[in-house]
């Protein structure tokens, strides 16, 4: 019997954990194992383009004449700025940190938890909460409707001009000729020059009508809880017939999404990602007109005093333990031209360093929770059972 405990403790003391290896240096798969990833970073930068459609008036001519206006938009225009970024990291599996894990001492490690990209999530814990981002389209749009495009005339006079001219006619009576007036009515359209003018004298009119009603010389006024309807409309009436002779601009907004998966190669460096024109917007063209955008990143080298012997791979093949990830702290900047536009401070799980988890804690007593995007430790959780 005592041969039987001795065998027993010996199999004990020699079970000293599990085994980790890269399955890049895998010769053979094992027979009984589990898999499982660490996280790499991909940067998502989402980019809030501002566009501006201006639209001259077409009485544009005629605004300084009869209402005095200077400065109005005198053709077509569009103007593009960058009004909006924001920065964020999405996971993906690292091809290059993939590992086979086997064991056979069941009483070390119960089970590895990972996500549906099998991420490292966990070990001994169900928790799959944390969420992976996703790939959007490359840009999306909200633009206003095309009717604010179009613009009105309101105004209740006819464009069709009606004249009575008298003409004298010459009529035979009897043997002698005599001339008896004739009224002859004509038609015709109003000149551009006309339409310009009713436009500006309808602005006027609806001006002296609001003056009217605010100062009170109208005898008969509408009640109190009608007024500001009725101020309202005569101001977007009035607005509608100025747009007539100053123009109009509307705004809408649509979101560019780029991606960039950095590497230590990438560090203090400048990378070009688009071109940018203020005329235009985002365009892979090159001229005198557009400027460069780049994404640059910076190394805080957080993890800098960290045993450099975990960025070495060969450790990888000999592993007795769970390997995670120690992401590095790293500043993106993101840089128009020579101007800086953004900059946000993120961790990158590929820039950082591998380590070990303590044999200790892949004890079922343990229950671990690993962060997906970053590859880092969560939290340690002692188990009650």
């Amino acid at each position: 019997m005592k041969y039987f405990y001795l065998f027993l403790v010996l199999a004990l003391f020699s079970c000293k954990g599990v085994k980790v290896i890269n399955t890049k240096y895998i010769k053979k798969i094992p027979k009984n194992y589990l898999t499982y990833s660490l996280p790499t970073n991909i940067i998502h930068i989402d980019v809030e383009v501002t566009e501006t459609k201006n639209l001259s008036g077409p009485y544009h001519d005629f605004a300084e004449k009869l209402l005095g206006i200077k400065n109005v938009i005198k053709s077509d225009f569009d103007e593009y700025i960058i009004s909006d970024i924001n920065v964020n990291t999405i996971s993906r599996p690292d091809t290059n940190n993939t590992f086979f894990v086997t064991s056979h001492c069941y009483n070390k490690l119960n089970y590895i938890n990972t996500n549906e990209q099998n991420i490292l999530s966990g070990i001994n814990n169900l928790d799959n909460s944390n969420l992976n981002g996703t790939i959007n389209n490359k840009y999306f749009t909200n633009n206003l409707p095309d009717s604010n495009a179009k613009f009105y005339e309101l105004t209740q006079k006819d464009i069709i001009n009606t004249k009575t001219d008298t003409v004298w006619k010459q009529v035979k009576i009897d043997t002698n000729f005599t001339k008896i007036p004739v009224q002859r009515k004509t038609t015709d359209t109003l000149t551009f020059d006309e339409l310009a003018q009713n436009a500006a004298h309808h602005v006027l009119r609806i001006r002296k009508r609001l003056f009217k009603l605010l100062s009170g010389a109208y005898k008969n006024t509408p009640n109190i809880s009608s007024i500001n309807e009725v101020i309202a409309e005569l101001k977007n009436e009035e607005k509608q017939y100025l747009e007539l002779f100053i123009g109009k601009s509307f705004s809408s907004q649509k979101h560019y999404h780029f991606y960039f998966t950095p590497s230590l190669s990438d560090i203090d460096k400048k990378i070009e990602i688009a071109m940018f024109n203020k005329s235009a917007g985002f365009t892979s063209l090159e001229n005198n007109n557009n400027i460069p955008i780049y994404i640059e990143i910076n190394n805080t080298n957080s993890t800098k005093h960290l045993n450099d012997a975990f960025l070495k791979l060969k450790k990888a093949r000999k592993n007795k333990s769970i390997i995670y990830r120690i992401p590095e702290n790293i500043i993106v900047n993101f840089i128009y031209g020579d101007e800086l536009l953004y900059e946000k401070q993120i961790q990158i799980s590929q820039l950082g360093i591998l380590s070990n988890l303590p044999k200790t804690y892949l004890s079922k007593k343990y229950s671990i929770k690993f962060n997906q995007e970053t590859g880092n430790i969560n939290s340690v959780i002692l188990n009650k059972n």
